[in-house]
């Protein structure tokens, strides 16, 4: 949950989540950002309902530095064909260019 949380970046969108959880691996979302709290690695946004952050932002960045650069390529642009917004989409898309770019595989 980490990992996917990661993608999102610093502040994620518990919903955006549930887009990019494998369908060959279920997770409930709920359950696993409740660890998370009581772990204190994410807290829950009092501002917005459904988003988190993560407690510190060397957390997200070894987590997200932790998951191969094509599978962040891919969960990127599945985030930005999600649609969470045109700057985000655009975000999720330019990053997904470059991490392909980085591999060297096509679209990038």
């Amino acid at each position: 949950m980490l990992e996917l949380a990661s993608i999102q970046g610093a502040a994620f969108d518990a919903r955006s989540l549930d887009d990019l959880v494998p369908e060959d691996r279920p997770l409930d979302v709920d359950a696993q950002l409740v660890q998370l709290i009581r772990r204190e690695l994410v807290r829950p946004d009092p501002a917005a309902e459904q988003r988190y952050s993560f407690r510190h932002p060397l957390v997200r960045d070894v987590v997200y530095a932790s998951v191969p650069k094509q599978t962040r390529a891919e969960l990127h642009e599945r985030l930005a064909s999600a649609g969470p917004g045109r700057a985000a989409a655009r975000f999720h898309r330019d990053q997904a260019r470059n991490l392909r770019a980085e591999l060297g595989l096509p679209g990038g």
